[in-house]
């Protein structure tokens, strides 16, 4: 039997050129990608909101 696999669901937004790059330039001096640093943001602050 096969192990159950993520609910994922895609999003996709649209952000300014000038945001992009600043945020390609944080994640990769971070070693992270752009989806696992936007994710932990957002998790953060769903969790500090309760």
């Amino acid at each position: 039997m096969n192990a159950p696999k993520d609910d994922k669901q895609m999003l996709s937004i649209r952000i300014p050129k000038g945001l992009n790059k600043r945020l390609e330039e944080l994640t990769k001096r971070m070693g992270v990608s752009k989806s696992q640093y936007i994710l932990t943001l957002i998790d953060a602050a769903i969790k500090k909101a309760g």
